[in-house]
């Protein structure tokens, strides 16, 4: 009778034991996979931030080729202006690297690319007064300093964007750092 009875007591001991141990990695399973999709959302965030930084140099670059080929007329710098002038068309393109923003900053990056065209344009037409006219023209123009100010426009623009995803980035870390740690705590 008793060794029934402990065999009962040791059957029912053991199935709670192997519930618990189902429950524990169920729950870690669950933060874990929860852990894995903000990791994922971490990362886009920080592609992000990279896509608005590669069109800012590139940006940058190609303000920089322009001015070199007003300066020298090196067909080198007018190549080099040429091909940043594509790289920037597509890097500019709304796509998945942006797609977990909310709709606010999908307007602030269409209002950007805004911006960039008309400084893309400023270059263009900084470039065409040289071709048509000398260097002279070009240079008046460039002193009136509309293309500076657009590019501030653009870097004030891209600021904003970036401190954006910068709070994303940030709010991200935080929630995969607790399911992290919320996967700890279930197992300790």
């Amino acid at each position: 009778m008793k060794k029934a009875a402990g065999n009962k007591i040791l059957k029912a001991v053991t199935i709670l034991a192997f519930l618990c141990i189902a429950y524990l990695i169920y729950a870690t399973s669950i933060s874990m996979s929860k852990a894995i999709v903000a990791n994922n959302n971490l990362k886009k965030f920080l592609d992000a931030q990279f896509h608005l930084d590669k069109i800012l140099f590139d940006i940058q670059e190609i303000e920089s080729n322009q001015r070199n080929y007003i300066l020298t007329g090196e067909e080198k710098y007018q190549m080099a202006f040429s091909r940043g002038m594509n790289v920037v068309r597509k890097d500019t393109v709304y796509d998945e690297k942006l797609s977990l923003h909310e709709e606010s900053f999908k307007r602030k990056y269409e209002d950007l690319v805004l911006l960039i065209a008309k400084k893309i344009t400023s270059i263009n037409f900084a470039i065409a007064l040289k071709d048509s006219f000398g260097i002279d023209s070009a240079t008046e123009y460039i002193s009136i300093g509309a293309g500076k100010l657009l590019m501030d426009s653009v870097n004030s623009a891209m600021v904003k964007l970036k401190d954006e995803t910068r709070d994303k980035l940030s709010e991200a870390n935080v929630y995969r750092n607790n399911f992290i740690r919320e996967a700890f705590v279930t197992f300790s």
